[in-house]
């Protein structure tokens, strides 16, 4: 038996059933549960969303329209001194 197994606890809101037509989950209460749950939970539920979209969207706005063009720049810039720095260098021996 597997470590922790209770062989004699049945948990509390199971149902079983009992024949063919009984079923084990009911899906207008389930739905009903669902939207209570949403309703009691919306501003919750929104403004988390809302933060997640806020910190993805700064950060992509961060990540190409800040970071990129600034190691574009430095690339470029990086690239133009090494070649003067080839230039001096092929000059001087």
């Amino acid at each position: 038996m597997a470590k922790g197994y209770r062989s004699g606890v049945t948990p509390r809101n199971v149902k079983t059933a009992s024949s063919k037509e009984d079923t084990l989950i009911d899906i207008g209460d389930v739905k009903h549960h669902a939207e209570d749950f949403y309703e009691k939970h919306k501003l919750t539920i929104l403004g988390v969303l809302g933060g997640l979209v806020l910190v993805i969207g700064g950060w992509l706005l961060y990540k190409f329209m800040y970071q990129e063009p600034k190691t574009l720049k430095r690339s470029n810039k990086c690239t133009k001194q090494n070649f003067y720095l080839k230039k001096i260098l092929l000059i001087l021996p």
